[in-house]
Protein backbone atom coordinates (compact mmCIF):
# COMPACT_ATOMS: atom_id res chain seq x y z
CA UNK A 1 0.00 0.00 0.00
CA UNK A 2 1.30 2.78 -0.98
CA UNK A 3 2.16 5.62 2.30
CA UNK A 4 -0.13 8.03 0.30
CA UNK A 5 -3.41 6.02 0.36
CA UNK A 6 -2.44 4.22 3.87
CA UNK A 7 -5.07 6.04 5.42
CA UNK A 8 -7.93 4.76 3.09
CA UNK A 9 -6.89 1.22 4.00
CA UNK A 10 -6.43 1.39 7.65
CA UNK A 11 -5.12 -1.82 9.21
CA UNK A 12 -5.05 -2.92 5.34
CA UNK A 13 -8.93 -3.48 5.04
CA UNK A 14 -11.35 -0.78 2.99
CA UNK A 15 -14.80 -1.31 1.70
CA UNK A 16 -14.62 -1.72 -2.02
CA UNK A 17 -18.02 0.26 -4.30
CA UNK A 18 -20.00 -0.63 -7.17
CA UNK A 19 -23.20 0.74 -8.94
CA UNK A 20 -25.48 -2.21 -10.50
CA UNK A 21 -27.58 -2.15 -13.34
CA UNK A 22 -30.37 -3.88 -14.83
CA UNK A 23 -32.98 -3.27 -16.97
CA UNK A 24 -35.41 -5.38 -19.68
CA UNK A 25 -32.61 -5.90 -22.64
CA UNK A 26 -35.54 -4.80 -24.95
CA UNK A 27 -37.59 -2.52 -23.02
CA UNK A 28 -37.27 0.52 -25.05
CA UNK A 29 -36.81 -1.34 -28.39
CA UNK A 30 -33.41 -0.03 -29.37
CA UNK A 31 -29.87 0.25 -27.98
CA UNK A 32 -29.67 2.67 -24.81
CA UNK A 33 -27.12 3.21 -22.33
CA UNK A 34 -27.18 3.59 -18.53
CA UNK A 35 -24.70 6.45 -18.01
CA UNK A 36 -23.76 6.80 -13.91
CA UNK A 37 -22.10 9.94 -12.73
CA UNK A 38 -20.62 10.84 -9.46
CA UNK A 39 -21.40 15.02 -8.93
CA UNK A 40 -22.71 17.72 -10.95
CA UNK A 41 -23.00 16.74 -14.69
CA UNK A 42 -24.30 18.70 -17.64
CA UNK A 43 -28.35 18.23 -18.91
CA UNK A 44 -27.06 18.09 -22.42
CA UNK A 45 -27.15 14.43 -23.45
CA UNK A 46 -24.68 15.69 -26.30
CA UNK A 47 -21.92 15.98 -23.13
CA UNK A 48 -22.68 12.37 -22.26
CA UNK A 49 -20.22 11.15 -24.41
CA UNK A 50 -16.75 10.27 -24.22
CA UNK A 51 -15.02 12.26 -22.12
CA UNK A 52 -16.48 15.29 -22.43
CA UNK A 53 -18.21 14.79 -18.69
CA UNK A 54 -15.52 14.93 -16.46
CA UNK A 55 -18.18 13.64 -13.78
CA UNK A 56 -19.19 10.35 -15.25
CA UNK A 57 -17.67 7.32 -13.96
CA UNK A 58 -19.05 5.10 -16.13
CA UNK A 59 -21.80 2.96 -18.48
CA UNK A 60 -23.67 0.10 -19.28
CA UNK A 61 -25.05 -0.40 -22.41
CA UNK A 62 -27.90 -2.16 -23.27
CA UNK A 63 -27.99 -3.93 -26.84
CA UNK A 64 -31.74 -3.63 -27.34
CA UNK A 65 -33.55 -4.33 -30.88
CA UNK A 66 -37.32 -2.85 -31.48
CA UNK A 67 -40.27 -5.78 -32.40
CA UNK A 68 -39.92 -5.87 -36.07
CA UNK A 69 -36.33 -7.31 -35.24
CA UNK A 70 -35.24 -10.26 -37.57
CA UNK A 71 -33.31 -11.59 -34.76
CA UNK A 72 -35.09 -15.20 -33.54
CA UNK A 73 -33.12 -14.98 -30.16
CA UNK A 74 -34.05 -11.35 -30.18
CA UNK A 75 -37.73 -12.08 -30.87
CA UNK A 76 -37.31 -14.76 -27.77
CA UNK A 77 -35.81 -12.44 -25.05
CA UNK A 78 -38.43 -9.84 -25.97
CA UNK A 79 -40.87 -12.28 -25.46
CA UNK A 80 -39.71 -13.24 -22.13
CA UNK A 81 -38.83 -9.88 -21.13
CA UNK A 82 -35.46 -10.94 -20.64
CA UNK A 83 -32.81 -8.92 -18.36
CA UNK A 84 -29.88 -7.18 -18.71
CA UNK A 85 -27.26 -6.27 -15.81
CA UNK A 86 -24.15 -4.53 -15.91
CA UNK A 87 -22.11 -3.26 -13.06
CA UNK A 88 -19.83 0.07 -12.88
CA UNK A 89 -17.13 0.51 -10.26
CA UNK A 90 -16.79 3.48 -7.62
CA UNK A 91 -13.86 3.10 -5.91
CA UNK A 92 -11.67 4.85 -8.05
CA UNK A 93 -14.49 7.46 -7.99
CA UNK A 94 -14.52 7.99 -4.32
CA UNK A 95 -11.37 8.29 -4.09
CA UNK A 96 -10.59 11.23 -6.22
CA UNK A 97 -13.45 12.94 -4.08
CA UNK A 98 -11.64 11.87 -0.65
CA UNK A 99 -8.64 13.61 -2.45
CA UNK A 100 -10.43 16.79 -3.31
CA UNK A 101 -11.42 16.92 -0.30
CA UNK A 102 -15.62 16.42 -0.70
CA UNK A 103 -15.49 12.72 1.27
CA UNK A 104 -13.78 11.84 4.11
CA UNK A 105 -13.03 7.71 3.66
CA UNK A 106 -14.23 4.95 1.90
CA UNK A 107 -16.51 3.65 4.79
CA UNK A 108 -20.09 3.28 4.74
CA UNK A 109 -20.62 6.26 7.29
CA UNK A 110 -18.68 8.96 5.05
CA UNK A 111 -20.34 7.16 1.47
CA UNK A 112 -23.63 6.89 2.08
CA UNK A 113 -24.57 10.34 2.18
CA UNK A 114 -22.17 11.43 -0.43
CA UNK A 115 -23.73 8.84 -2.67
CA UNK A 116 -27.09 9.38 -2.03
CA UNK A 117 -26.92 13.33 -2.52
CA UNK A 118 -23.82 13.18 -5.68
CA UNK A 119 -24.39 9.74 -7.45
CA UNK A 120 -26.98 9.97 -10.75
CA UNK A 121 -28.03 8.47 -13.51
CA UNK A 122 -29.19 8.94 -17.07
CA UNK A 123 -30.27 7.01 -19.89
CA UNK A 124 -29.10 8.10 -23.28
CA UNK A 125 -30.45 6.07 -26.19
CA UNK A 126 -27.84 5.45 -29.58
CA UNK A 127 -29.27 8.16 -31.18
CA UNK A 128 -28.56 10.49 -28.42
CA UNK A 129 -31.72 11.27 -26.61
CA UNK A 130 -32.17 11.21 -23.17
CA UNK A 131 -35.05 8.89 -22.42
CA UNK A 132 -36.50 9.31 -18.98
CA UNK A 133 -35.46 6.91 -16.10
CA UNK A 134 -39.05 6.44 -14.79
CA UNK A 135 -40.11 4.92 -18.18
CA UNK A 136 -37.36 2.77 -18.74
CA UNK A 137 -38.78 -1.12 -18.37
CA UNK A 138 -37.31 -2.89 -15.21
CA UNK A 139 -34.58 -0.30 -14.43
CA UNK A 140 -32.97 -0.43 -11.22
CA UNK A 141 -29.80 1.02 -9.93
CA UNK A 142 -28.56 0.10 -6.75
CA UNK A 143 -24.91 0.20 -4.47
CA UNK A 144 -22.98 -2.34 -2.86
CA UNK A 145 -20.27 -2.45 -0.92
CA UNK A 146 -17.11 -5.34 -0.17
CA UNK A 147 -14.73 -5.73 2.20
CA UNK A 148 -11.31 -5.94 0.91
CA UNK A 149 -8.42 -6.80 3.27
CA UNK A 150 -4.85 -6.59 1.70
CA UNK A 151 -2.42 -9.06 2.01
CA UNK A 152 1.42 -8.48 2.94
CA UNK A 153 1.98 -8.68 -0.50
CA UNK A 154 -0.49 -5.60 -2.12
CA UNK A 155 -3.12 -8.39 -3.34
CA UNK A 156 -6.43 -7.43 -2.44
CA UNK A 157 -8.70 -10.67 -1.18
CA UNK A 158 -12.48 -9.77 -1.54
CA UNK A 159 -14.88 -11.12 1.50
CA UNK A 160 -17.33 -12.09 -1.30
CA UNK A 161 -19.93 -10.39 1.17
CA UNK A 162 -21.70 -7.70 -0.76
CA UNK A 163 -23.94 -5.36 1.17
CA UNK A 164 -26.45 -3.81 -0.67
CA UNK A 165 -27.37 0.00 -0.03
CA UNK A 166 -30.87 0.58 -0.68
CA UNK A 167 -30.67 4.06 0.84
CA UNK A 168 -29.11 5.59 -1.36
CA UNK A 169 -31.05 4.81 -4.47
CA UNK A 170 -34.56 4.56 -2.88
CA UNK A 171 -37.02 7.32 -4.10
CA UNK A 172 -35.53 8.33 -7.08
CA UNK A 173 -36.53 7.33 -10.52
CA UNK A 174 -35.12 3.67 -11.82
CA UNK A 175 -33.60 3.58 -7.97
CA UNK A 176 -33.62 0.09 -6.47
CA UNK A 177 -36.87 0.63 -3.91
CA UNK A 178 -37.31 -0.86 -0.44
CA UNK A 179 -38.85 -4.45 -1.41
CA UNK A 180 -37.54 -4.70 -4.88
CA UNK A 181 -36.33 -8.05 -5.47
CA UNK A 182 -32.07 -8.02 -5.99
Amino acid sequence: MPEALARLAPNNHYTEWIVNARAIKHGLGTTFRIIIFLGDFSSDPANWAGNAEYNTVGRVTVFGRDSDTNCEKCRTHQAHSVMTTGTVPLTSALIQDIAAGRLRSLEPADVIPHLQKNLHWRIKTFEGVEHPRDQVPGLKISVSSMGVDIDEYGVPNYSGVYATHRQITAGRPGGLQQGDPM
